[in-house]
């Protein structure tokens, strides 16, 4: 079977070149032992995993295990696994290695596949959720090459005094290394270290900020081949040579719908698909792809905010946002003055040197200009201002410009005076 054949990685434990006595027994690493390593799992376990637990549930959908699943695997998938890692002639006890085989495969279907009726997709992530830290893990990760330095000369002299060094006494070194260089350090740095874990960890339980979103959509495209790459293929999980033309699109931190699109096909280097009708296509999308990520549930709609002072204040919006909701906005932002009822035509939106207008009659250009005018107020440290006033102060002339007054404000007509657009009677 090809996905068996697949050599081991170069991380897989050393063997002698022959069997020795008395019988081996394999014993996975520890989670402290491959992190030293730079591993992200047992070398042995995750071979297991990537290559003979596809067959397992391949087996499994097809109801070919022919007897029970433990036979099959400790035969059948067993057989497979030999074919590559040679455990019998490398002298490991094999009813011992036949008990731990079955068990990494069962646990590792117990807690992954065997609670659903399906198996789950194998989705790979691009950043990995990152783990709890410690103070020593901080030190670490700070001091690497010097803890890496310290531990090859103590090798090196080992290794000059004709003492074999297999890959655990590398890792017993290297922890040996870590721990008496971190005893070592001065309490200044061992704070410094433990407030950084501190930190780290916080970080970590808060969740991925937008920042690191939008980090994660720098290489989005990568993403989407690598998901794409893991179908195609004559592998156990793959469905032969296949073509794909994708358009994609998604919200960046600006609120904005950016679009892309790719081409990919079984070879490294393909042309890529374009259409006759590549820019009106590329522009029907960019159009249906914003419809559809404004209008989706989990991007709640833009709301009033409060700040630290504890003044109400419009936020910022996507360049995008239909007029609507600004009107919406606008409407709440002035109802909150008590003076305003917020009934149709109570409102009026004042725009220096324009005409006044109601806000439920402003077009959406209007809208859309005080709106703007509004932002670049708050901005610059005020406020858009709201003021009750008669219909009679409204239909007064103008006043002169005074240039420390705001450009833009929202009237609210005095709910003592008749709600109404009715030019004024002649005199």
């Amino acid at each position: 079977m090809s996905s068996a054949s697949t050599a081991p990685s170069d991380a897989s434990p050393p063997c002698p070149s022959a069997p020795s006595m008395p019988l081996r027994l394999w014993k996975k690493m520890t989670a402290k032992e491959y992190r030293a390593l730079g591993l992200v799992d047992d070398p042995v376990r995750a071979w297991i995993i990537t290559n003979i637990y596809p067959l397992f549930l391949d087996a499994l959908r097809n109801d070919t295990f022919n007897g029970a699943r433990e036979k099959y695997v400790t035969t059948t998938l067993l057989a497979e696994f030999e074919k590559t890692w040679a455990f019998e002639s490398q002298g490991y006890n094999m009813g011992h290695w036949k008990n731990k085989f079955w068990l990494l495969i069962k646990n590792h279907y117990d807690t992954t596949d065997g609670s659903n009726a399906r198996p789950k997709p194998d989705v790979s992530r691009v950043v990995d959720k990152p783990r709890a830290t410690n103070a020593i893990y901080e030190f670490r990760r700070v001091h690497a090459a010097e803890i890496t330095g310290e531990k090859n000369a103590k090798l090196a002299e080992a290794k000059a005094a004709g003492s074999q060094v297999s890959r655990k006494d590398e890792l017993a070194v290297y922890n040996t290394v870590l721990h008496k260089m971190f005893g070592g350090c001065d309490e200044a740095e061992r704070a410094e270290m433990k407030e950084k874990a501190r930190l780290e960890n916080e970080r970590i339980r808060a969740g991925p900020t937008p920042e690191d979103i939008a980090k994660n959509q720098e290489t989005v495209h990568l993403a989407v081949t690598r998901q794409l790459k893991s179908v195609m293929g004559n592998h156990w999980n793959g469905h032969g040579d296949m073509a794909f033309f994708i358009r994609a699109g998604f919200t960046n931190s600006d609120g904005k719908t950016v679009t892309f699109c790719l081409s990919l096909g079984p070879k490294q280097s393909i042309q890529p698909y374009e259409s006759s009708r590549e820019s009106e296509e590329a522009a029907e999308f960019t159009t249906w792809a914003s419809r559809i990520l404004h209008c989706d549930s989990s991007h709640a709609a833009p709301v009033l905010e409060v700040d630290n002072r504890g003044i109400l204040r419009l936020p910022k919006v996507a360049a995008d946002t239909p007029c609507e909701t600004l009107r919406r906005l606008l409407k709440e932002y002035a109802s909150a003055d008590p003076g305003c009822d917020g009934s149709p035509g109570a409102i009026v939106l004042e725009i220096m040197g324009q005409a006044p207008v109601t806000l439920d009659e402003a077009d959406d250009p209007t809208i859309r200009h005080f709106y703007d005018h509004a932002l670049a107020t708050q901005a610059a440290g005020g406020e858009a201002v709201c003021q009750v006033r008669t219909l009679e102060e409204l239909r007064a002339p103008a006043p002169a410009v005074d240039p420390s007054s705001p450009p833009t404000s929202l009237t609210c007509l005095s709910p003592a005076e008749p709600k109404t657009n009715d030019p004024p009677s002649p005199a």
